[in-house]
């Protein structure tokens, strides 16, 4: 049991350095250059993937900042919601279930007010694993009918996603019928 607690604690405390060196990124912006996300979008989005691949969670969070920071600068909706689900899915990893939410919620807005259908799916069921694990079940309940209409809609592959949402927040609320139901439904 000592050893499981030691592990938790010590878990903990690594999630909270990140999230220290995350803020700390975030107040410096100002002192770095954009990092020109218009140049190579494709060659961006490795670079990001590799960045969080190999841990180096403050360089990604650094240049996706300033892609924000660009992206509004230059009117560019579309490179700040995909900015704004990046930052949601390093701050999703690192177990900081609150500021991956408010930046999927930010980039949900812009791809839904951009008719980006793709997009808008994904992150609706980015945002609705983000509240099962956050453990905010009235904001999943609300998010996760929108959600799957996104999904049937489309025909996604998210259909599976937000049912495995579903089935996580039932085994977690001890609803082991209705995680067994959703679980069918997704088979």
């Amino acid at each position: 049991f000592l050893t499981y607690f030691c592990k938790s604690i010590a878990s903990q405390i690594m999630n909270l350095l990140k999230s220290l060196l995350i803020l700390i990124a975030l107040c410096c912006i100002h002192h770095f250059g954009h990092s020109q996300i218009n140049n190579n979008p494709t060659h961006h989005k490795k670079r990001i993937a590799q960045l969080i691949s190999k841990d180096s969670i403050y360089e990604a969070t650094i240049i996706l900042n300033e892609n924000i920071t660009h992206a509004k600068a230059h009117n560019l909706p579309l490179a700040l919601a995909s900015a704004n689900e990046e930052l949601g899915t390093i701050f999703y990893k690192i177990e900081s279930y609150e500021t991956a939410s408010s930046y999927y919620l930010i980039a949900f807005q812009l791809f839904d007010s951009l008719n980006k259908k793709e997009q808008t799916d994904r992150t609706l069921a980015n945002l609705s694993k983000t509240f099962v694990h956050a453990k905010h079940y009235e904001k999943f309940d609300s998010i996760i009918p929108i959600a799957l209409n996104h999904s049937y809609e489309l025909n996604s592959i998210t259909i599976f996603y937000n049912l495995g949402s579903k089935v996580v927040k039932s085994y977690l609320i001890k609803n082991y019928k209705d995680a067994q139901k959703y679980a069918e439904e997704a088979l």
